[in-house]
């Protein structure tokens, strides 16, 4: 039986507040870096320790305590509250609770999913980056232009890269359903010609099994009628 897949819907933060970025025994050591504090002790005292840019191969970096602590924590932000933390495993855990969201928005998941087919991709190498490390994806310029989301064309934002990718699979589920369900209905209709085919035959062949009947019986009426 198909599941349905629940709605997704447009949406923005509602809330803001500076970002943070925490950790015991922090070491700011490049100009500028006064955006980037520790003073957050409830969440710094998880943290063994922090180097925060420090150098051009070290930007963030993090060792936490004891299992139920964070490794790493970034906080708020000028274009919506929230946190992302990473507590290890292979992931980060952002917020998106929906009573921090806003002016939902239906969206067409299908035309998700034909901007998605429309949009470029590539494979390519960053500028100045390691020389044999290749990536692939949409150029934020392309991914803007498609879908205008995010806060210009130089840089996609994970949530919506992940809630497009997301919303075009439900667009392929649909799409897959609808012609899935054309298809039904167009092989329910070719068995009922066949079934009437079969009966018409079934029919002819009565037919042609009387008419056989009757030439047989012809020589014997024939010969009742001369005696």
């Amino acid at each position: 039986m198909r599941r349905a897949i629940s709605a997704f819907r447009d949406y923005r933060n509602t809330a803001s507040a500076s970002y943070l970025l925490s950790g015991k025994n922090a070491s700011l050591g490049v100009s500028g870096a006064a955006a980037i504090s520790a003073d957050d002790e409830s969440a710094a005292s998880s943290f063994t320790y922090g180097l925060y840019a420090t150098s051009q191969n070290t930007a963030v970096a993090g060792v936490a305590t004891g299992s139920s602590s964070i490794a790493g924590l970034f906080k708020g932000g000028s274009q919506g509250t929230g946190t992302c933390t990473y507590s290890g495993g292979s992931g980060w855990n952002c917020t998106s609770d929906r009573n921090l969201k806003e002016d939902f928005t239906e969206i067409d998941p299908e035309t998700v999913l034909a901007a998605v087919v429309a949009m470029p991709e590539w494979k390519y190498r960053m500028k100045q980056g390691v020389p044999s490390k290749w990536f692939m994806g949409p150029t934020a310029q392309d991914f803007h232009a498609a879908f205008g989301l995010g806060t210009d064309d130089t840089k996609i934002n994970t949530a919506n890269a992940q809630g497009v990718a997301l919303t075009a699979i439900k667009g392929l589920d649909h799409k897959l359903a609808t012609a899935l369900h054309e298809k039904d209905v167009e092989i329910a209709e070719l068995k009922r010609q066949l079934g009437d085919a079969k009966a018409a035959l079934a029919e002819i062949a009565e037919l042609k099994a009387t008419v056989r009947d009757l030439v047989a019986s012809r020589p014997v009426v024939k010969a009742s009628l001369g005696r």
